[in-house]
């Protein structure tokens, strides 16, 4: 994937909708319908159902092009997978790949990117899951795919409630499926 295709089209969460943006055109894709799809947790209690939203992450992207995701300038919630081969599609925070699920509401993506990106590559502090990576990795590795999910909320107290809500059921439902939290989340 080129710089040019990260940077193409992000979608972002916000609670009444989906919002999208190509090639700087802003445009309403659909509307988050609440509790749209259904998964069973296998954790969980016998015939304990989940429910899921609508939210669609931008395309992954090599670890070395992150700087050229649209809409890393804004907080969110955001993966961090091993490929083999370029992955194809949007990125699914349950794929058995991602191995850590992160997310920020005080800063940029791309800043909160910049600090993992840092502990990954030296094991410093200032990101708790780059210096898991560094610890199981010892450097970032080429195969490192990320993929972001701008929220847009305006009002800062519900926008840092509704990225930390996204961080935590991303979590739990990729541990439901999977069976363990992703390799680099540690809580």
């Amino acid at each position: 994937m080129s710089r040019e295709s990260c940077a193409t089209s992000w979608t972002t969460a916000w609670p009444g909708g989906v919002r999208s943006r190509t090639a700087g055109v802003s445009y309403t894709q659909g509307f988050i319908q609440g509790l749209s799809t259904t998964k069973r947790c296998r954790q969980g209690a016998p015939g304990q159902m989940m429910k899921t939203e609508n939210v669609v992450f931008s395309r992954w992207c090599r670890w070395a092009d992150r700087d050229s995701l649209a809409g890393a300038q804004h907080p969110g919630v955001y993966l961090l997978a091993h490929f083999e081969s370029e992955p194809l599609g949007k990125a699914r925070p349950d794929s058995r790949e991602v191995i850590y699920i992160g997310g920020t509401s005080r800063g940029s993506l791309r800043k909160r990117l910049h600090h993992y990106n840092r502990s990954a590559s030296s094991g410093a502090a200032g990101h708790s899951g780059g210096r898991t990576y560094h610890e199981h990795f010892h450097r970032i590795r080429p195969q490192l795919f990320v993929a972001i999910l701008p929220v847009s909320v305006p009002e800062a107290n519900l926008r840092a409630a509704r990225i930390r809500y996204l961080e935590r059921k991303f979590i739990y439902e990729h541990t439901c499926k999977w069976g363990t939290l992703p390799k680099c989340n540690t809580r």
